[in-house]
């Protein structure tokens, strides 16, 4: 954990003046797709190709199609399994550029949404569904038939069409969406910081929660995770600082600053609402908040 962790930290000057860098985290849709590309373009997806690598494995062949070494652009595009869900999404238009191009290049036409054929959102969503499906072969030993996964994705789509229209518009006024880096901010000399976030899977109603625990250095102290079955994503945000400060309680933490993105989950805290959906877990947070802390 802390190595994966202090590789989140790298901040070269690749990662800033890359285009395809920009591109990954300006994906319109789900944050897992940032992080799956960005686990991509570092070498970390944990293939079968990169578990006989590091001798995790006996042998890097692909399970499903046994038609080779199963690397990122295998699992991605050169398997049969994955070029059957591709061609739902292909129409009657070959693109020559997903099957002929290598990986550099394949990723940074299509982050950069130069593609006619396919834009940047369902690139990067075919591409998370069929990571999330071979995981799903892997522990559970299920595949979806790729008509199935690919009415599933095109689902996704729309829905993650609509967020992203819904953002733009409200009670029919056109407003500003801008795209905003997220990063761990430094607590003052002595304190612990708290980071958290929440996840939901619409098309499967599952959601979670997660969150990690750091020195002002930033080195980390305790990660966690939480499943929360189905749920609102206002839910998991809140249930991720819930988690969080209870556990840096009974860390022995006293100094201890959170941080989150969601400016929903603040608002709910601050006005502990008696009639809200989720108002019990509002009150175990504000009951966290009430225990003697240290504050500055």
């Amino acid at each position: 954990m802390r190595t994966a962790y202090d590789l989140t930290r790298d901040d070269g000057d690749e990662a800033q003046h890359n285009p395809t860098w920009k591109a990954v985290w300006r994906i319109p849709g789900p944050q897992r797709t940032k992080t799956l590309f960005w686990l991509v373009l570092h070498d970390r997806l944990l293939t079968n190709a990169e578990r006989l690598r590091r001798h995790l494995a006996n042998s890097d062949q692909c399970t499903i199609c046994g038609g080779g070494p199963k690397t990122f652009i295998h699992v991605m595009r050169d398997c049969a399994y994955a070029r059957d869900v591709w061609s739902h999404f292909l129409a009657d238009e070959p693109d020559r550029v997903l099957f002929q191009t290598d990986i550099p290049r394949w990723g940074f036409h299509y982050l950069m949404d130069q593609s006619p054929v396919v834009d940047a959102s369902t690139f990067a969503l075919v591409c998370w569904q069929l990571w999330q499906n071979r995981n799903t072969w892997v522990f559970e030993k299920r595949l979806v038939a790729p008509m199935q996964l690919a009415g599933r994705i095109k689902q996704l789509c729309s829905q993650v069409s609509l967020a992203f229209k819904a953002s733009q518009s409200v009670t029919g006024c056109e407003s500003k969406r801008s795209t905003q880096l997220i990063s761990w901010k430094r607590p003052p000399s002595g304190w612990a910081s708290l980071n958290t976030d929440g996840s939901v899977l619409l098309s499967q109603n599952k959601a979670a929660a997660g969150g990690v625990i750091r020195r002002e250095d930033g080195r980390m102290l305790r990660a966690f995770s939480v499943n929360l079955g189905g749920g609102s994503i206002t839910h998991a945000e809140l249930a991720g600082i819930d988690q969080g400060m209870r556990l840096a309680w009974e860390m022995g933490i006293r100094k201890l600053a959170v941080q989150t993105d969601s400016a929903t989950a603040i608002s709910l805290i601050q006005e502990d609402p008696s009639s809200h959906p989720h108002r019990m877990l509002v009150k175990s947070i504000r009951r966290s908040l009430s225990l003697e802390w240290e504050i500055p």
